[in-house]
Order: structure tokens, then C-alpha cells, then sequence
């Protein structure tokens, strides 16, 4: 298994990414991860304001499933379906954003991932 966790600092504001390729998961390890950790990303987009987005590859050389929101994880339903959604898959590869923006966008509408479908929240 491999986690990556990344933070991109510009002018003093970060984005937050985290990153899981496994062949078999711990059961529940997205959930906890990306909701109810206390540095989970759900937990840390209470600063980092400005969206969100899951991109997940169910296998690998699988097209991936894209998702994003422009409000913060920790109260988009959005957010929280898609994490109840991989936590069921447990997909071989996970990539989650949640941005604090600093530049590009920064009209809430916005979103790094630029991809997939946006959800409410």
C-alpha cells in the first residue's frame, strides 16, 4: 500500500491531497482518512474553504470516476456520498483534494480538477 499526503504552499495558503494505491484496503480506511480522523480532510476543510474533488480508478487501467464539489467537504453531502461511495468500491487507486484558494478560481465555482461531474456540495 502507498498513502500520499501533499500540501502546496503558495503565499501562505495550502491545498490539501491525499493519495492510496493498495491492492486491498483496510476495511474502512477511506472513511477515516478522508471523514472522521481528526486531521481527516472532511476535519481540515473546515479551513480549506474553497471545494473539493475524489477521483477514484475502481482497478487499475480502469477509467476513473471523478466527483467534486465548490463548498467545503465538511458540509457537502456531496463529499460524503462519494467517500461512502469508494469506501464500498475500495477502488486500487484514491486521489482527494480539498483547496484553499490562492489562485485560478476563487469564485467558489471553481475547481482543480477540472474533469468529471460536479455534485452538490
Amino acid at each position: 500500500m502507498f498513502i500520499l499526503l501533499s500540501f502546496f504552499v503558495k503565499d501562505g495558503s495550502a491545498c490539501r491531497m491525499y493519495g492510496v494505491i493498495s491492492d486491498n484496503l483496510p476495511d474502512g480506511m477511506l472513511e477515516n482518512h478522508l471523514i472522521t480522523d481528526p486531521n481527516s480532510l472532511s476535519v481540515l476543510s473546515s479551513i480549506h474553504t474553497d471545494g473539493w474533488g475524489i477521483a477514484h480508478y475502481p482497478t487499475y487501467g480502469a477509467a476513473p470516476t471523478i466527483e467534486r464539489g465548490a463548498i467545503r467537504a465538511l458540509n457537502a453531502p456531496g463529499y460524503t456520498a462519494a467517500v461512502d461511495g469508494i469506501n464500498v468500491i475500495e477502488p486500487n487507486i484514491t486521489l482527494a483534494h480539498i483547496r484553499l484558494c490562492s489562485s485560478g478560481c476563487c469564485d467558489h465555482g471553481g475547481d482543480s480538477i477540472s474533469m468529471g461531474k460536479t455534485v452538490p456540495g
